[in-house]
């Protein structure tokens, strides 16, 4: 009896306890992680995203059509990705708009409604130049879960509006995340004993017990905003995108996932050189 009494406490303790997940940088991949770390789980591969961004460029040709004089100017229009796996908004705001019916709208100062009040929202996505984060509600506790961190970072309600305001005076662009969400991850994760390569899980009261600061914010250099996928890669350049070389990027014992991005990279990039065939139909 006493052992079952003490498994029963324990099993409540586990579903009272209030995980949060945060995927750490890899690459350039911190659209990946930023996506990951809003939904709060290991959803979106690079690959997949890669998929998405090719398919964009697929329906950007479709709608372009070069002449030989353009071909330049169009290859630099089409691309959703770069060698870098830098993502745009397009593939972030289709991949979560497809999978899980959440929308990034643009927050200002100037937003009206709801949208004006911070504390109403659920998560935030931020981005300037090639990186991306996600602020995010979890258990009525708002979190800074930049993958350049080495930890979940709290910020207070109290903080949010102003951390808000001058991330938009330095640069950079926020997005409402507007969806479902799902801000109480109380209980114990089915994968929480598994941490990927660079997925955590972290209970609320090891975080908290943790020194932090709730206004951990990565400085960045002065840059235009979120890549639009309209004249310019998500880096903010103005030099058209070429096509990868994988001997470029290969080392000794690389394979799997990694391989597979890279090909999805490739292809995406090399299909964006390539002039449009005005029969092409979008794909759906």
């Amino acid at each position: 009896f006493d052992t079952l009494l003490a498994a029963y406490y324990l099993f409540l303790s586990q579903r009272m306890t209030i995980y949060v997940y945060h995927e750490l940088q890899d690459s350039h991949l911190c659209g990946q992680h930023c996506l990951n770390n809003l939904l709060q789980e290991d959803f979106f591969s690079a690959v997949l995203l890669s998929e998405i961004a090719q398919e964009l460029d697929e329906q950007e040709r479709s709608i372009i059509s070069p002449t030989a004089d353009m071909y330049s100017t169009q290859a630099e229009l089409s691309s959703n990705v770069d060698e870098s796996g830098n993502f745009s908004i397009q593939v972030l705001r289709l991949a979560l708009e497809r999978y899980h019916n959440i929308d990034l709208v643009p927050w200002h100062f100037k937003s009206e409604g709801a949208d004006s009040d911070p504390l109403a929202q659920q998560g935030f996505v931020v981005n300037r130049s090639e990186h991306w984060f996600t602020i995010r509600k979890i258990n009525n506790t708002w979190w800074n879960l930049n993958s350049t961190s080495e930890l979940p970072e709290v910020v207070s309600q109290f903080y949010l509006s102003a951390l808000l305001h001058q991330l938009r005076q330095d640069g950079y662009s926020v997005f409402i995340a507007k969806g479902k969400l799902n801000t109480n991850t109380t209980g114990k994760p089915f994968n929480s004993e598994v941490s990927g390569d660079n997925g955590h899980w972290y209970t609320e009261d090891e975080l908290l017990n943790k020194t932090s600061t709730a206004s951990g914010v990565a400085a960045k250099p002065a840059a235009p905003p979120a890549f639009s996928g309209v004249g310019n890669r998500l880096g903010g350049g103005d030099e058209p995108s070429v096509p990868v070389d994988l001997n470029d990027f290969m080392v000794d014992g690389e394979d799997g996932e990694d391989l597979q991005l890279l090909q999805a990279i490739s292809a995406s990039m090399a299909a964006a050189a390539q002039p449009a065939v005005t029969s092409a139909v979008p794909k759906t």
